[in-house]
């Protein structure tokens, strides 16, 4: 016999047999909609129906018709005596659950429990906002009634659960919390507790919430850098994107120098911005500039990637090779780019070694800049390594630089 077939059997003996006087099975009692922390599926638990003659359990969700009149259907059957645990399908989950149980003989049933379900949220947030609001719908059908709403968060889905509000039945189920600037996947549940004397909890399923992220530069790009020997100053220049009106701010670096805001850029409605640096000398060899916005809500800080200018001067040639690396930040040290002046393409060579001798990196391509990595991709541990560099260079001299550079991760 099907199970759907079972339980159209049971309807049709019980109304039978009811009408021949026979008493029902006592009403299942303390019956909880909740969900299960781990593997997030709405669990519908039970106190055991007393009565010895129990032989299992028939749970029915509602249905409307076309017509709108309200229905039960039965989903599941449980041949069981015992406190029951029953996995709706998914289908189900938003829906409303009564249970009532029936005898081995199948010739008796207790009467429905009143109409249960869970709990269900809703997360509502405006960019730039600080502030979330957590909304949820009542928990129907708790015996006893629902005596508190506690709204639990944690930051990330790895964190953990905190307490950050309580609610009583009578009051508006909305609740503002504050997200810090730093919380960008907040997540958040509902606890419903009955009164003391039934003991009962439901949990809601968990929101994973994504912050809402505001408007902000598609792009900044270095475009050109040049020394204007009129002004004795350098002149640079970057791509920006004209459809977001902000302001940027430009930082500078040289060899000698590190890396410093030295100015504030207006918007450019035709796509770019332009700064005339006067406070350069020629005693630096060459100079990086990048330049940097924030979104529309003054979060989420935005690099261009960097330019270099190479300065003219008395010694036309040379080689610089930076001395640190940080191969998962932004901007100039996150490869190991040597710069030159005056170099030609010819005869130009790179290799980087461990301390043991072993070979982790080599080119011919100035254009080339070290990640490091090893020769097979693996990325390298934090620490130094030396490096080699040949070149020729425009006055026909060739030069050897020798050197460690060193790893920060």
């Amino acid at each position: 016999m099907s199970r759907r077939f079972a339980i159209v059997t049971l309807a049709v003996v019980g109304a039978a047999l009811g009408a021949w006087g026979q008493q029902p099975l006592e009403a299942v009692s303390r019956y909880v909609a909740t969900v299960e922390a781990e593997s997030q599926r709405l669990l519908l638990r039970w106190s055991p129906c007393a009565d010895s003659a129990v032989g299992g359990y028939c749970v029915s969700t509602d249905s409307t018709d076309q017509l709108g009149t309200l229905r039960w259907i039965a989903i599941d059957t449980l041949h069981s005596r015992l406190d029951t645990v029953c996995q709706p399908p998914a289908w189900a989950a938003h829906h409303l659950f009564r249970i009532h149980a029936f005898d081995t003989s199948l010739s008796r049933q207790s009467a429905m429990t009143e109409p249960f379900g869970g709990l269900e949220l809703e997360v509502d947030m405006r960019p730039c906002a600080r502030q979330a609001t957590v909304g949820w719908t009542l928990y129907e059908g708790m015996p006893g009634g629902v005596a508190s709403y506690l709204l639990q968060q944690r930051d990330s889905p790895s964190g953990s659960w905190r307490e950050v509000a309580v609610r009583s039945s009578a009051v508006a189920h909305s609740v503002e919390v504050e997200l810090d600037d730093t919380v960008s996947r907040p997540s958040f549940r509902v606890v419903a507790r009955s009164v003391a004397f039934y003991g009962l909890e439901a949990l809601s399923s968990c929101y994973d919430f994504v912050r809402p992220v505001a408007d902000t530069a598609r792009y900044l790009v270095a475009d050109t850098a040049w020394f204007d020997p009129q002004q004795l100053a350098a002149v640079v220049r970057f791509r920006v994107d004209p459809t977001f009106a902000t302001t940027y701010t430009l930082y500078r670096s040289s060899a000698r120098w590190p890396l410093a805001r030295i100015a504030t850029l207006d918007h450019n409605d035709e796509g770019w911005v332009e700064y005339v640096d006067s406070h350069v000398s020629r005693s630096d060899s060459l100079y990086h500039y990048l330049i940097s916005t924030y979104d529309r809500c003054g979060l989420n800080l935005k690099w261009s990637d960097t330019l270099t200018l190479i300065m003219p001067g008395e010694a036309d040639v040379g080689i610089y090779f930076p001395n640190v690396i940080v191969p998962s930040a932004d901007g100039p040290n996150a490869r190991f780019c040597p710069q030159f002046v005056g170099l030609l393409n010819e005869g130009y060579s790179l290799v980087v070694y461990d301390r043991m001798g072993r070979l982790l990196f080599t080119t011919t391509d100035p254009a080339t800049c070290w990640d490091g990595t090893d020769l097979a991709g693996h990325r390298l541990p934090q620490g130094a390594y030396p490096y080699v560099a040949h070149g020729r260079f425009a006055d026909r001299s060739k030069r050897t630089v020798a050197g460690t550079v060193t790893i920060i991760r």
